[in-house]
């Protein structure tokens, strides 16, 4: 389903933010067009949340994700602006598999519901600084879970 050219990219960056999670988005027109997706990297802040509130972020950027609010409200602003959609939401996760894990989903959730309707969320599996597999992950409205 994604573009061998962008899903590289995905690669490359995931390799690069090792050995914390990367963060980023595919946009395009629609989800089903792929040739008007692109690729837009984003900051992980998790380690900044996990600093300055402890005691709700748990997790430091090697085991979590939180994408700069700046970052996503830049992405929405141009979504609107140019008739483009968040299609796929994609992080790494490190020295383990390419799973969907209990905090993916609590953080893609809001109410039992998906924050996003319709994004897929790709986990990309980067061990010793090297992205070796990836899982794509759609929400099964049915049974109430992210299935790959």
């Amino acid at each position: 389903m994604i573009p061998d050219a962008l899903l590289r990219e995905i690669y490359r960056h995931a390799e690069s933010q090792y050995p914390v999670e990367g963060c980023g988005m595919l946009t395009g027109e629609e989800i089903v067009d792929t040739d008007t997706w692109r690729f837009i990297p984003c900051r992980n802040i998790q380690d900044q949340m996990h600093q300055c509130f402890p005691s709700e972020f748990l997790r430091t950027a090697r085991e979590a994700y939180f994408i700069a609010p700046e970052d996503l409200f830049g992405i929405q602003k141009e979504n609107r602006q140019k008739g483009r959609k968040i299609c796929i939401i994609y992080h790494s996760h490190v020295d383990t598999e390419a799973y969907f894990s209990k905090e993916d989903t609590r953080m893609a959730l809001s109410e039992g519901e998906p924050l996003y309707p319709g994004v897929f969320y790709l986990v990309v599996s980067v061990i010793k600084g090297k992205a070796c597999g990836h899982t794509l992950y759609h929400w099964d409205s049915a049974d109430k879970v992210f299935k790959g």
